[in-house]
């Protein structure tokens, strides 16, 4: 785990409490904010991927067929399924379908839990 939950810490404020006592003590621990834990992978494609800041970077002509994806009703070959309720935010995952990644357990979480899935869709 490696942020905190509401009664455990995390990995990230571990680190804040390690010590090693007479040998070595962190008095501040790291900072997960600081630039360094910023990481784009190799070959990432930084006119797609960069800060949400950068706002004339977005791809704004896009929206429409993006919307049309997500609220349409037209089902094809390639995509099943739309979102219904606008005013409701999306759990996006942009990771591989792998084990390590953990997708089930997004899933589950979301299956298994009312009071998300009544605010997100």
């Amino acid at each position: 785990m490696l942020c905190s939950r509401k009664n455990t810490i995390g990995q990230y404020e571990s680190h804040t409490a390690f010590t090693l006592p007479g040998l070595y003590r962190v008095v501040h621990g790291i900072d997960v904010f600081d630039p360094k834990f910023n990481i784009v992978s190799p070959g990432a494609d930084m006119t797609i991927y960069f800060p949400y800041s950068d706002k004339e970077k977005r791809l704004t002509a896009l929206h429409s067929s993006i919307e049309k994806l997500l609220y349409g009703t037209e089902q094809t070959d390639e995509y099943i399924g739309s979102l219904t309720d606008r005013s409701k935010p999306i759990i996006f995952s942009m990771a591989r379908l792998d084990r390590v990644k953990n997708i089930t357990g997004l899933v589950e979480s979301y299956a298994k839990n009312s009071k998300l899935r009544e605010k997100v869709q």
